[in-house]
């Protein structure tokens, strides 16, 4: 693993560089992006699907601007993101299994499923439906993947989905209540789909035991970790949560919070080195150092 350690570094060093130096990387590529960014797509509202190589050796398809910095850097490039994939490439072990909630195009299943490698499993849960296509191709040919195309939520049924525009696809979600005031929703309003939400205690029963779990699922994280009551008292898989900075009217990572530590896990805080520092308070941190988005791991003393 100390070469995708390396190759990720390669990915860290683009991200925090200037324009120009990312221009001098790629100069094609990255004039390409910027022109569909802020010529084609604002007047068009439509994708261009494009091939992204991977920092770890893979290959995936993106529809910019989506994504736009796996495109140019190999992977994703927010801080948060940087020190989930080391985190992932230091303690996910060849043979696990990893299930990603709220996959988007796939870009943590891919590279669960090389770390895992081919005596492990990844499963990929995508509600929404272009979001899932993509995932599909980009996941077809990998034996070790297997994807689903629902939502997690705390019972099964058929529920309610919102597909952003592709530029904002990130923020699909059963809830959009938060970007209600946001500028951007103004001029991108989502579709609404439905769509099949299962529970990860379901997931359990038949018969999938997760090392570890990433959850992305913009809101409903309640909802998500709810459902996976005897998930959390029995296996005890190792939980990443997205986690936003919350106001007073918003409680929904905090209550999701609460839910894990009755079940006896603690919080951790992701170091850009992938190490971990624990957080009695996560909303506090997060405060401290004015971040809006952080990857939170939860895990119980024994892992």
């Amino acid at each position: 693993m100390s070469n995708l350690k390396q190759q990720l570094e390669q990915v860290e060093r683009l991200a925090t560089a200037g324009k120009l130096t990312r221009l001098a990387h790629s100069p094609l590529r990255y004039t390409r992006a910027m022109l569909l960014q802020h010529c084609f797509y604002p007047i068009t509202k439509r994708g261009v699907l494009k091939k992204a190589s991977l920092f770890f050796g893979d290959d995936m398809e993106v529809l910019l601007p989506a994504a736009t910095d796996i495109f140019l850097t190999g992977g994703k490039t927010h801080s948060s993101e940087l020190a989930l994939a080391r985190y992932l490439i230091k303690n996910l072990k060849e043979g696990q299994t990893f299930l990603d909630v709220g996959a988007h195009f796939g870009y943590f299943t891919l590279l669960a499923a090389k770390v895992v490698g081919s005596t492990g499993k990844v499963v990929s849960v995508e509600p929404a439906k272009g979001s899932f296509e993509l995932l599909s191709r980009n996941t077809h040919a990998k034996e070790n993947i297997r994807v689903l195309h629902n939502a997690i939520s705390d019972k099964n049924e058929v529920v309610s989905f919102y597909e952003f525009p592709i530029r904002y696809s990130e923020y699909n979600a059963i809830d959009i209540s938060k970007f209600e005031d946001e500028a951007w929703m103004k001029k991108y309003q989502p579709e609404q789909t439905e769509v099949q939400a299962i529970t990860l205690d379901g997931l359990l029963e038949g018969g999938l035991v997760p090392d570890m779990i990433k959850i992305d699922v913009e809101g409903a994280e309640v909802k998500a970790i709810t459902g996976g009551t005897r998930m959390w008292s029995s296996i005890s898989p190792i939980v990443i949560m997205e986690y936003l900075l919350e106001d007073e009217k918003d409680t929904t990572y905090c209550d999701a919070t609460d839910i894990l530590k009755k079940a006896g896990y603690n919080a951790f805080v992701i170091n850009l080195d992938g190490t971990l520092e624990k957080t009695d308070d996560v909303q506090g941190y997060m405060k401290a150092n004015a971040v809006t988005s952080e990857n939170i791991v939860f895990k119980k003393d024994n892992k």
